[in-house]
């Protein structure tokens, strides 16, 4: 693939993420010179390095295995709470 359709590729692709960002994400990017660039970024900011997904999960884990109901909570919120609880494993377990 020529220079020139690399370039017009990247373009396009940073055009694509700046037109889906918020205008707080859009100066986070604005001055990086790829699409790469720019992805990366969002990645490290929305999901975390590798170190914070690890320390996520295992705060999780944590969670859910210290979960318990606390003193005079009624049934309806201790499922609440534990819905979000497994909910957020599983976003977590899929990444």
């Amino acid at each position: 693939m020529s220079e020139s359709k690399k370039a017009q590729f990247d373009c396009m692709a940073k055009n694509i993420i700046t037109s889906a960002l918020n205008i707080d994400e859009f100066f986070r990017v604005s001055q990086c010179f790829s699409a790469k660039e720019m992805w990366d970024i969002l990645e490290v900011t929305h999901e975390g390095t590798s170190d914070v997904k690890r320390a996520r999960k295992y705060a999780l884990i944590q969670e859910y295995e210290l979960f318990r109901m606390q003193v005079g909570e009624i049934i309806v919120d201790v499922q609440k709470r534990f819905t979000h609880c497994e909910s957020s494993h599983w976003a977590w377990k899929n990444l």
